[in-house]
């Protein structure tokens, strides 16, 4: 299982919309900051940013994966792994991805602008969505 996490986590680390939704969120983060001088006010951008983009793109990005990954998952389940073991390898790596996107992209900026207890509700809540 963790060698199947680490490639599927290599090859979604090199995958174009994370990249692109790393970028969105880091130019998110960094621009609000320095262009608004009120953090509350960039605090509830994010939370909206938050609430709306991120189960969009995971969603949408998660079931295009696993779709366009079918081939691959037909050769892993002839090899003697289980499939819960395939699917649970999936679900971790697409996690552990969006994780790192969200933490990097919106979690620098808000704990070098803003650290305190409004910034880690936040990336918190953000994590567990």
């Amino acid at each position: 299982m963790g060698k199947l996490i680490r490639y599927l986590l290599s090859d979604l680390l090199r995958n174009r919309i994370i990249i692109a939704s790393f970028l969105l969120f880091s130019l998110t983060g960094w621009g609000l900051f320095l262009l608004e001088s009120n953090p509350e006010k960039i605090i509830i951008i994010m939370l909206q940013l938050t609430l709306l983009a991120l189960p969009l793109l995971t969603m949408v990005f998660g079931s295009i994966y696993y779709y366009n990954s079918m081939d691959f998952i037909v050769l892993i389940l002839s090899q003697p792994i289980r499939r819960t073991t395939v699917i649970r390898s999936f679900y971790i790596s697409l996690t552990v991805a969006f994780m790192l996107c969200y933490l990097l992209g919106i979690g620098l900026p808000l704990l070098s602008f803003y650290p305190g207890l409004a910034s880690a509700v936040l990336l918190l809540s953000g994590l567990f969505l």
